[in-house]
């Protein structure tokens, strides 16, 4: 029961963390798309990284660290959050491509 507790608590908390930054999210998207449209990979990469410590299951966050990496010619890593992306979102084509390119490409 104390651990259940806890856990829930610690739900709330994030909840609210998330919340609270839904803003930042989007603002920092916007950031890294920034450094990408710019091909400055190596830029985006912990910009994209950063808001993963908040969001960890955010699917766009995912899919854009991933084109950042790619970009960066550190396929391993963009195949990793690519797949990640994917298993969050099953559906999506763009993701399913970009997969299927990478490992061609291996």
């Amino acid at each position: 029961a104390g651990m259940s507790r806890k856990t829930d608590s610690i739900k709330a908390v994030l909840t609210d963390i998330s919340f609270c930054y839904s803003g930042y999210e989007s603002w920092m998207i916007g950031i890294g798309k920034k450094w990408m449209s710019k091909n400055r990979y190596l830029e985006a990469i912990p910009v994209f990284e950063s808001i993963r410590i908040i969001f960890p299951d955010g699917t766009g966050t995912l899919s854009m660290l991933g084109q950042a990496y790619e970009g960066a010619k550190q396929n391993k890593n963009a195949l990793t959050m690519y797949q990640k992306a994917l298993a969050l979102d099953t559906g999506n084509e763009d993701l399913k491509k970009r997969i299927f390119r990478l490992r061609k490409k291996a």
